[in-house]
């Protein structure tokens, strides 16, 4: 996958593990602190768009790195990330990001409070990444430094999920928001992630293809929409590719299915895989995440036997 962008010159990635290797994928977003509750569950945890996406994307064989702020009391959420090859670069923030996930009765409804926020991104935490493909998974509009998203457009691919930015915090509840940066910061974009609702609140189109056209419009090569139980759909060169819903054998745990789905199609397309076959294996992996609690733990592998599983199983 080629970047229409020309690169620059990068400093030496300072991390856990030091390389002088540039990442397949650097993902750059807060890790947080999770209390999540069900009926059967109340427990802290990591997670975050950097935590479950980083995390999918080591398990599946990438070579990848982690921007991330947060507490120092806090640095025990890093624990299972420090079990990984994973090249780490955390800085120091007041306070970590914190979320309050209750799901009373059905795991893929949640209601979400927000507890605190780390300190912005900035381009001094960012500068000795090393990555073909960036990836921004903010989690709320003040994660990330509008300035890091243009510097990050000049050095490689740029990915990224709109989730955070269409949010606005008020009295500890999520609320959906327009995104008054998007016609500067859109059309520095290559790869876009949206669920069906992001997709038509950025747009202004209730049709999931308009919307998806209407991003395209920004200059953005690939727009994924994610449907839940209907699939996705990926525009892209102005093409519709619709991904089926790849089925979950026992649903455990939907938290970060979005993430490890993003994972899954970012890890194919750093291999050059095309677009229908890298969401059809987004799709997979997203699916054996919900089969299990906490993040990916599985391999490409089982990703691809679940895949000849699902071909088999077509056939018969």
């Amino acid at each position: 996958m080629q970047s229409n962008r020309s690169t620059t010159s990068k400093d030496q990635q300072a991390s856990l593990q030091p390389t002088s290797e540039p990442a397949d994928v650097c993902v750059i977003g807060h890790v947080t602190k999770d209390r999540v509750i069900t009926p059967d569950l109340d427990q802290i945890m990591p997670g975050g768009t950097a935590y479950y996406c980083s995390m999918a994307l080591c398990r599946l064989g990438a070579r990848v790195c982690l921007v991330t702020k947060l507490s120092a009391k806090d640095q025990t959420l890093l624990a299972k990330l420090r079990t990984t090859n994973l090249q780490i670069i955390c800085k120091d923030s007041p306070t970590t990001t914190s979320f309050e996930n209750i799901y009373p009765d059905n795991i893929e409804h949640r209601q979400q409070r927000v507890i605190d926020i780390a300190a912005p991104i900035t381009l001094r935490d960012v500068k000795s990444a090393k990555a073909s493909i960036y990836h921004l998974g903010t989690l709320t509009a003040t994660d990330i430094c509008v300035d890091v998203i243009e510097h990050l457009s000049q050095r490689g691919m740029l990915a990224m999920d709109i989730q955070g930015v269409l949010r606005t915090v008020h009295n500890f509840q999520v609320r959906p928001q327009d995104w008054r940066h998007k016609n500067r910061i859109l059309p520095w974009i290559d790869i876009l992630k949206a669920d069906e609702a992001e997709a038509q609140t950025i747009s202004g189109q209730p049709n999931i293809e308009r919307a998806a056209q209407q991003l395209g419009s920004y200059g953005i090569g690939e727009i994924i929409v994610t449907r839940s139980r209907r699939g996705s759909l990926i525009y892209a060169n102005q093409q519709f590719y619709h991904i089926p819903n790849c089925p979950v054998l026992q649903p455990v745990d939907s938290t970060g299915c979005g993430d490890t789905f993003m994972a899954g199609y970012l890890y194919k397309r750093s291999k050059g895989a095309d677009f229908l076959t890298a969401g059809k294996f987004a799709a997979a992996t997203a699916a054996l995440k919900m089969e299990r609690a906490g993040p990916f733990d599985g391999t490409s592998q089982d990703v691809n036997k679940r895949l000849q599983m699902l071909e088999n199983s077509t056939k018969s």
